[in-house]
């Protein structure tokens, strides 16, 4: 189990992702509100933002709070090793997570 500090600092992330996602779904909209695309608009670009968001924070924390434990275990240097790892693993799991999120959400079709 993480130690309450590492807690600390992953429960912080949440503060940050949730305007980080905002800003990113509100920006995604104007956008394409701006350059005359279809979007889904405001209200389900920022739901499935803050959900996959969250869900992918989630995982964040703990694929990079295992592999900092892992790397430093068996010796490995972290910059070589866990943030490859990591990185390439929150490539899929964020891309899972978007998905996910707009089919829970149902999201579907776009108004132009």
């Amino acid at each position: 189990m993480p130690q309450p500090l590492a807690l600390l600092d992953m429960s912080i992330q949440f503060v940050f992702a949730v305007s980080v996602f905002t800003l990113v779904a509100i920006s995604s909209y104007v956008v394409s509100v701006a350059t005359h695309h279809a979007t889904p608009g405001l209200l389900p670009m920022v739901g499935v933002s803050l959900l996959a968001g969250f869900v992918a924070t989630i995982f964040a924390c703990l694929v990079a709070y295992y592999i900092a434990v892992s790397t430093f275990r068996f010796g490995f240097d972290p910059d070589n090793h866990g943030i490859p790892i990591g990185s390439s693993l929150m490539d899929l799991i964020g891309s899972v997570c978007l998905i996910l999120a707009i089919a829970v959400l149902g999201v579907h079709g776009a108004h132009g």
